[in-house]
């Protein structure tokens, strides 16, 4: 673990350097839906309790955050508490900067995890530190940095339950976070079933009898619900049945929409055109501005390149596997690039892949339920199996080649988000 300091020290200098420039300039209409989620935040560092149904509609549409879950917004509470109402603003970002933090140390830990290279290793955090749209989404006001931070965690800890050994402690605590990110915003719920398959996969792959396996389960929907259900009891009957505060949301954000025959028309396009997924897509990777803010366009054509390299990676593994099994024999050597993975590891990237899969399925309800649009940082709570799954599949065309492919990579990020705080903020302040 002493070795590892050195490298966490200059991934938090790197983690800072880049996001500061960002938070003490980006203005508070080039931050979506700043002045709304600092609504919230000031509320609940002025009050102490979360905003009730009366004070929200008295609020009007600036409050139409105040029915969710607003635990996401601690950090930027707490932090406005030790800063008075001219800088509460610039205290509530640095709230989202430092709950932002553990998402990074969570990338180190879980890069150590997957791969056995040191290299690819860091270069999962490194990815973290620079990944454009990352660094501008925890430089503001939102609950997206927390949220991030506590899937990224108890994503990490389900790794470590199927490749050391599941426990109803790890269980439990793994219930805990995630019942704490849902209580921060609604589409981590998602996860809760991926982490439910890793837990089981865990079980199944230890020999854990049926009892022990509904066991590790219980504890961990048992210390979810615990931790988390009380909140959805309470919006039941503080906002007429409306659980998750969505439908209340939508009635106070519906009445700012143009409407045409009395229908309000939603500022997104549909799922089944390709605008949609274009627009996830570059929102994923840099999308500035209040989502009008757009990278050099040959940089996404660039970012979908290497992704689809990635998509090449894991069925070019597939083939060689499948080769190697139809034409090989039982006294062939079986090479490091041939011999098919272990069930452990096969396990963890099943893992992985079904938290991405899941969130994305979020996304499509998101949009297709007329709550928000195609906005790629709702992907956020699968960040680390994102990425790790686009190194993963860089890992299989070799040592040099995925080297080459993720400093690449690194290096898109970073020219990304350098130059897109040059081109429109370096002569801006976080006052404006």
């Amino acid at each position: 673990m002493r070795k590892d300091i050195p490298y966490i020290l200059l991934l938090s200098l790197g983690y800072f350097a880049l996001r500061l420039p960002w938070l003490l300039s980006v203005p508070l209409m080039e931050a979506p839906d700043e002045a709304n989620h600092l609504w919230v935040a000031h509320f609940l560092s002025t009050h102490r309790c979360a905003p009730s149904y009366a004070e929200i509609i008295s609020a009007g549409n600036v409050a139409i955050y105040g029915p969710l879950p607003p635990f996401g917004y601690l950090p930027n509470a707490l932090a406005g508490m030790f800063a008075d109402s001219e800088n509460f603003r610039l205290a509530a970002r640095l709230g989202t900067l430092i709950a932002g933090f553990p998402t990074m140390l969570a990338a180190f830990l879980l890069g150590k995890e997957l791969f056995s290279n040191r290299f690819l290793s860091i270069m999962l955090p490194l990815l973290v530190v620079v990944h454009p749209q990352l660094v501008f989404t925890q430089s503001y006001t939102n609950t997206d940095g927390l949220v991030t931070t506590l899937c990224s965690l108890a994503i990490c800890l389900c790794v470590r339950s199927i490749k050391g050994k599941v426990t109803i402690g790890k269980a439990s605590l793994t219930g805990f976070l995630m019942g704490w990110a849902v209580l921060c915003k609604t589409n981590s719920l998602a996860l809760v079933a991926a982490l439910a398959f890793g837990l089981w996969s865990a079980c199944r792959l230890q020999a854990i009898s049926l009892i022990e396996t509904l066991k590790v389960l219980a504890a961990f929907g048992g210390t979810l619900a615990t931790t988390s259900i009380w909140w959805y009891v309470r919006n039941y009957f503080e906002f007429n049945h409306d659980c998750l505060g969505t439908r209340t949301m939508y009635i106070l954000w519906e009445k700012v929409l143009p409407h045409v025959d009395g229908k309000p028309i939603l500022p997104w396009p549909y799922i089944d055109k390709l605008s949609w997924w274009r627009f996830v897509f570059f929102d994923f990777w840099g999308l500035f501005g209040f989502m009008n803010r757009y990278l050099w366009r040959p940089l996404y054509f660039a970012f979908l390149g290497l992704c689809l390299v990635a998509c090449g990676g894991y069925w070019r593994k597939m083939k060689v596997v499948g080769s190697a099994d139809s034409a090989g024999s039982a006294d062939a050597p079986k090479s490091a690039d041939s011999a098919p993975e272990s069930a452990v590891e096969t396990a963890v990237w099943q893992f992985l892949t079904v938290c991405a899969a899941l969130n994305m399925v979020a996304a499509f309800y998101v949009t297709a339920s007329g709550l928000s649009g195609p906005h790629g940082r709702y992907l956020f709570p699968a960040e680390l199996p994102l990425l790790a799954l686009i190194l993963g599949g860089f890992s299989r065309f070799g040592e040099r080649a995925a080297r080459i492919l993720s400093i690449t990579l690194l290096v898109l990020c970073l020219v990304s988000t350098i130059g897109g705080w040059i081109v429109f903020y370096a002569d801006k302040s976080w006052k404006y």
